[in-house]
């Protein structure tokens, strides 16, 4: 929280203050996302007013924020929102971001569950915790 009020970390648009905790984020939903249907066939789909994922099938979603991390600042996903946590769905996708990075995040649902899931734009998505760095990583590191 601290980073983002003194303008250290960049996040677009900004996050409404429900989604901002003492020591992490929740990023949202973006416009587009790559389905996956069960013959493994994609397709380019809005997430306005939502889509449904059925059992097997997986989608490839971007947040709507743009995350921008200063070289001092590493980003981890923790895990998915209380909304997508408890529906049996499989997230895979980068735990671990550091500079340079501005960009949305992408990320990778299964739906392994017995229900279907409906994930719609601007619907809570990733909890993202940040540690900051003692010193400059070392340009090996980048």
């Amino acid at each position: 929280e601290s980073a983002l009020q003194a303008g250290y970390l960049g996040i677009e648009p900004s996050l409404p203050s429900d989604r901002i905790q003492s020591s992490s984020i929740h990023l949202s939903v973006g416009m587009k996302a790559c389905r996956y249907d069960l013959n493994g066939q994609p397709a380019l789909v809005g997430t306005k007013p939502g889509i449904v994922l059925k059992r097997g099938e997986c989608v490839t979603l971007t947040t709507l924020e743009k995350l921008t991390l200063p070289s001092r600042l590493r980003a981890h996903v923790l895990g998915l929102s209380d909304l997508l946590a408890g529906k049996f769905l499989s997230y895979s996708g980068q735990n671990v971001y550091q500079f340079p990075l501005s960009n949305h995040l992408s990320v990778g649902l299964i739906n392994q569950g017995p229900f279907e899931v409906k994930i719609a734009h601007g619907d809570p998505l990733l909890i993202i915790g940040f540690e900051f760095l003692n010193q400059e990583p070392s340009s090996a590191a980048l």
